[in-house]
């Protein structure tokens, strides 16, 4: 998202993704080579909030699982599987298993296209050769990132363009919501309200992880 919000504020359509450590298999397989690799599409509206797609390629991020046992609480089916490849809804389980690509093949093939434009093709390690930045924080990565900037007025001008986008815009606002406490939004638009909130209130902070913080910080 900050990458995004440089890029939107500049006038610029982005397209942008990482590569990350392996965590769940190709599409049916049974061991880690892929990873939960993200993929960020962003253009401005005129004004905000803009659309900024920003996601991983997993059903769930292992945070969340790592929050669930935590709390103690099961996951979702559909989450991940197990170390056998069978799935679970315990989240400690899960851990020791792999992450389930979201759609299936789908996420499969975007997990390895991201790894191509953000790995191979900037000469970093790619697949499972990736290092974990949570299981051996004291080694390289060797991880790549990829972002390509479009400048829509140079296609059909930019007052057209900001123009199309705010007609975009208002069509997924105004479509009819299953659930009339939840309006339809775009992509994004949840991120940057809690953004501008969080400027003017603070970010809130459980505080568990206030504390681990001071322990870190030794203060």
């Amino acid at each position: 998202i900050p990458y995004a919000l440089k890029a939107v504020d500049a006038g610029y359509v982005m397209v942008a993704g990482t590569g990350a450590s392996a965590t769940m298999p190709p599409f049916g397989g049974a061991a880690a080579r892929i990873g939960n690799n993200p993929l960020c599409i962003a253009a401005p509206c005129p004004d905000a909030p803009h659309f900024m797609l920003d996601m991983a390629m997993s059903v769930a991020a292992r945070g969340k699982i790592r929050m669930a046992r935590d709390a103690g609480q099961a996951i979702p089916e559909g989450w991940a599987v197990d170390a056998d490849g069978q799935p679970t809804t315990d989240p400690a389980k899960a851990l020791e298993g792999l992450l389930v690509a979201v759609g299936g093949h789908k996420g499969s093939g975007l997990s390895m296209g991201i790894d191509i434009l953000a790995n191979v093709m900037t000469g970093a390690a790619s697949l499972d050769k990736v290092g974990s930045w949570s299981d051996a924080i004291d080694q390289p990565q060797h991880v790549g990132h990829f972002f390509l900037f479009i400048d829509a007025g140079r296609l059909i001008g930019t007052d057209a363009f900001l123009a199309a986008m705010r007609q975009f815009r208002n069509t997924i606002h105004a479509t009819p919501a299953a659930d009339p406490d939840h309006p339809v939004i775009m992509a994004g638009e949840r991120e940057q309200m809690l953004r501008a909130q969080a400027l003017t209130d603070g970010v809130p902070v459980k505080a568990d992880v206030l504390r681990d913080v001071r322990r870190l910080a030794d203060v």
